[in-house]
């Protein structure tokens, strides 16, 4: 990642393996950098909820700053997913509803992710999740980010983040988390088109989201509702919480586990 290098390692105490992160070498001197690293320790554990990784400790010597973290068998989304065939409709659900879920545990204890996007969650072979990356998470005191600065990662941010306003909240990580939903249903991005930066900007902020349907008349049409209400332009028109979000996919697929 940009942050830092994880490395797979075995904990001779617990007997287990484990992920290390290091906190890359050019990075060390930057103190904002290394206090974001820090927020990822802060803010993972703070929370407990399966879907989120379980942070087991961190270290910083004269050599380098890392984490360890619990070690998970799985792949990020964003190597699964396709530019030409989209995910199973069961599996798209499954996975999404359990960061829904995950999320809404996140915002419980008071934080914002900022950074929801398929790098971030790690898909292992049963279809469970975990959601990982917390290095850009929004903390209550937190005095680190300032009005007009942007953190995350743009495609995937919420017409409030990337307008750099302060007072975001949990709906944000619903619109990144509908970015998602919408990607893994279409195999596009809602708002991918010609030119970054400000083009990108004002379509996020503009451009009404694609039907789903739209791009893929086989998805039945709850779906366009989902999509829509999770990527709303005004927050106050997204859903309620995560857990709204999470019961409106469950009511979309009845019949399917998700537990």
């Amino acid at each position: 990642g940009a942050m830092g290098t994880v490395f797979e390692a075995y904990d001779g105490v617990s007997r287990e393996r484990v992920a290390v992160k290091i906190l890359r070498h050019t990075l060390r001197a930057n103190p904002v950098a290394r206090q974001r690293f820090r927020r990822e320790v802060e803010a993972a554990s703070r929370v407990d909820h399966p879907v989120v990784i379980k942070i087991r400790g961190w270290g910083e010597d004269a050599e380098q700053t890392y984490i360890v973290m619990e070690f998970v068998d799985g792949q990020p989304l964003s190597k699964l997913l396709s530019p030409i065939a989209p995910f199973a409709l069961a599996n798209t659900v499954r996975i999404v509803y359990q960061v829904a879920s995950g999320l809404a545990s996140v915002h419980r204890a008071g934080l914002i992710h900022r950074d929801v996007k398929p790098d971030n969650i790690m898909v292992l072979k049963d279809m469970a999740v975990k959601l990982s990356d917390f290095g850009v998470a929004k903390l209550p005191e937190s005095a680190l980010t300032q009005a007009g600065e942007i953190w995350g990662t743009l495609q995937y941010m919420s017409p409030e983040q990337v307008q750099g306003r302060l007072d975001i909240d949990g709906k944000s990580d619903i619109f990144s988390l509908g970015v998602v939903l919408f990607e893994m249903l279409t195999c596009k991005r809602p708002f991918d088109g010609d030119g970054l930066g400000a083009a990108l900007v004002r379509r996020i902020i503009e451009n009404p989201a694609p039907r789903v349907t739209t791009l893929k008349p086989e998805i039945p049409e709850i779906f366009d509702f989902i999509v829509a209400r999770a990527l709303a332009k005004d927050p106050a028109d997204r859903f309620v919480s995560c857990d709204e979000f999470a019961q409106a996919l469950k009511s979309a697929m009845p019949n399917l586990r998700l537990g």
